[in-house]
């Protein structure tokens, strides 16, 4: 009864103050936590802990007044639907309920935190690539090997010359390769930049992107294409944990050896 009445008065006084102070009697704010001096207590705030599926089940609770809410997901969704379209992945999510949505509706999960994955290289000379043919297309490859180089940023993304996807969400890549020439290049067909992105344990292969050499036709007569000594990918790619991306010259008929000195830029960063 005397522990009740404690809690009573506890709340009351609560109430009263509008201050909540946990290891502190003088709280700065309507809640402040404080270390603790005991050795044997770990310290931390831990919100509610649950999966997204869990979440899910509830998300039709949760409305303007629910802004601000902070949870933590300990698995990703499985069925997305708007309000959890972000929760891929496990960590602490903030509830945005002025987000708006296509169809007017609005609500959604934002995660906090999120690690970027950065990962940046550079090269300038005649790099060094290992050929092989797609198993899509039988298209011949020159995919690139990274050197590593002072520059280069997030090189633990890289193994066996394959960047890997850490975590699902949405990337910004830039792969852009340009040749060092002095003369126009006439060719018969124009060569193009390709990122292939492998899945389910090297099992799945699927072109992420292309982008071909401009070039103007002059006709056969000239060799077919007399082509722009660059070409570039910029653009945001949605990818899943485990997805390995790869980069590419494919010449049609023309080795990156023969065009010359190169300069080869590639650029990584999650953006969500």
């Amino acid at each position: 009864m005397k522990r009740v009445i404690a809690v009573m008065l506890i709340g009351i006084t609560s109430m009263l103050s509008a201050q909540v102070g946990i290891n502190t009697p003088n709280p700065l704010a309507n809640l402040e936590v404080r270390r603790s001096s005991l050795a044997t207590i770990p310290d931390g705030i831990i919100p509610p802990r649950v999966s997204a599926d869990s979440l899910q089940m509830k998300e039709n609770l949760y409305g303007p007044a629910h802004n601000g809410a902070l949870i933590y997901v300990t698995q990703p969704v499985t069925r997305s639907s708007h309000k959890m379209q972000n929760v891929t992945s496990e960590g602490y999510y903030v509830y945005d309920a002025k987000y708006t949505h296509a169809d007017r509706s609005q609500g959604v999960w934002k995660k906090m935190f999120s690690d970027t994955h950065a990962f940046a290289w550079s090269y300038s000379g005649q790099p060094n690539y290992s050929a092989r043919k797609l198993r899509t297309s039988g298209a011949d490859v020159e995919f690139l090997r990274f050197v590593a180089s002072d520059s280069t940023i997030g090189a633990d993304y890289i193994v066996d010359d394959q960047y890997i996807v850490r975590e699902s969400g949405l990337y910004a890549i830039d792969y852009s390769l340009r040749f060092e020439v002095d003369e126009v290049v006439y060719i018969t067909k124009r060569p193009s930049i390709i990122i292939l992105k492998t899945t389910n344990n090297h099992e799945i292969q699927n072109l992420l992107a292309s982008k071909s050499f401009d070039g103007i036709n002059f006709g056969s007569g000239k060799g077919g294409f007399a082509i722009t000594p660059s070409a570039g990918i910029h653009h945001i790619y949605h990818l899943n944990e485990g997805d390995r991306l790869e980069f590419g010259f494919v010449g049609n008929g023309k080795s990156i050896a023969s065009m010359g000195d190169v300069n080869s830029e590639i650029s990584i960063f999650k953006i969500r």
